[in-house]
């Protein structure tokens, strides 16, 4: 794993972005496989990522007009498509 690891590290940001959702596929699978020990292996990576993406999601609604409805509206249509796909 220390040598995939590895690999990874040194993979440009552009080529980490590309493998990741290369192997989205893959990580959704398993984490419809077991939910429960995916929340708790990556919890700690989401709670640190959320004051980003709060902020994120804050200022693409404020710069889009957007208020919450609309903007739940949109992210589960995008859920809808990654289903569908």
């Amino acid at each position: 794993m220390q040598e995939v690891k590895k690999q990874f590290d040194n993979l440009s940001d552009e080529e980490k972005k590309e493998f990741l959702k290369s192997i989205s596929p893959e990580l959704a699978k398993i984490c419809k496989e077991n939910p429960m020990e995916m929340m708790e292996n990556f919890m700690p990576v989401f709670m640190d990522m959320m004051p980003e993406m709060m902020t994120m999601c804050m200022q693409m609604m404020q710069d889009s007009k957007m208020d919450m409805s609309q903007m739940m509206s949109m992210m589960m249509n995008m859920n809808n498509k990654k289903e569908n796909d």
